[in-house]
């Protein structure tokens, strides 16, 4: 860990122009899930504050790239499980029809939830760390944060 990325305490803790809340709720705020309260968190964060406030450009920016993230791969996966699953219900159901196409669906769709867990236990994380004042760093998108941070 570099020094720019120390832990956040009370002690070495910018005020943010947020309202004056402080950093490590502001950061937290950030992995509300399913909430607009983070979106908009995140955004305030990432955009609102100085770039010597890092810890919370890094949290904004983080949060904002996962949320692209998941819509990016909704936006991928969703199409493509709505037409299998299409498919499978315009298929006669037969004992000999193949079974590829709902075996393709049910893959599809457990991919899509496993995903959503992954997303919900990353907030998490990401919640407990910026809590206790520390940098979390979700895998590809935290390097591409600290970047635009």
């Amino acid at each position: 860990m570099t020094d720019e990325l120390a832990p956040i305490t009370d002690d070495n803790a910018t005020p943010t122009r947020i309202g004056g809340i402080p950093p490590r709720i502001a950061a937290v705020l950030c992995y509300l899930p399913c909430s607009p309260v983070n979106l908009i968190m995140a955004c305030l964060c990432a955009f609102g504050e100085p770039k010597e406030n890092r810890f919370l450009r890094v949290h904004g920016f983080q949060i904002l790239f996962a949320f692209v993230a998941q819509i990016l791969f909704v936006l991928v996966t969703g199409p493509i499980n709505g037409v299998v699953g299409l498919l499978t219900m315009e298929l006669p159901a037969t004992p000999d029809s193949p079974p590829e196409m709902s075996q393709a669906f049910l893959a599809l769709a457990a991919i899509e939830s496993v995903m959503f867990f992954i997303f919900i236990a990353l907030l998490f994380v990401g919640f407990v760390q910026a809590a206790r004042g520390r940098y979390f760093r979700i895998p590809i998108i935290g390097g591409l944060a600290e970047r635009f941070a």
